[in-house]
């Protein structure tokens, strides 16, 4: 495929990806800014593997590189304090306006599951 078209695109996705992030991060939860953000995070994925096809070539001189295993390392470790969010990852999270799924909103009753939430005041049934 076309390298120019495959990295224009890539990085296009990754814009809408960052902004949708954001976004989502300061309003309160909404499925479709979510929605628009998971789907293209996966047409995200696709496109990373065919820019990665697209430049194999040059990009193998990265895996004999001492920066690849810094690289490894320091997403590792972001990764693991992410998962793991000690309080002050906790604080950050909960500065955002998309509570969305947050842990403390669940209950756990004999029947099931229950999600405990306030319906958007823009919400009719």
């Amino acid at each position: 495929m076309n390298r120019r078209f495959v990295t224009l695109l890539t990085t296009l996705t990754f814009l809408v990806i960052a902004v949708t992030g954001v976004v989502a991060y300061i309003v309160p939860f909404s499925l479709r800014i979510v929605g628009l953000h998971s789907l293209m995070g996966f047409l995200f994925v696709v496109l990373v593997g065919l820019h990665v096809a697209n430049s194999f070539s040059p990009m193998k001189r990265h895996l004999r590189s001492r920066t690849l295993w810094i690289t490894i390392a320091i997403t590792a470790a972001f990764g693991i304090v992410l998962w793991w969010q000690p309080a002050p990852v906790k604080a950050l999270l909960g500065l955002s306006g998309n509570l969305g799924p947050a842990l403390d909103r669940f209950e756990l009753r004999e029947d099931g599951m229950v999600y405990n939430y306030s319906p958007s005041p823009e919400y009719r049934m």
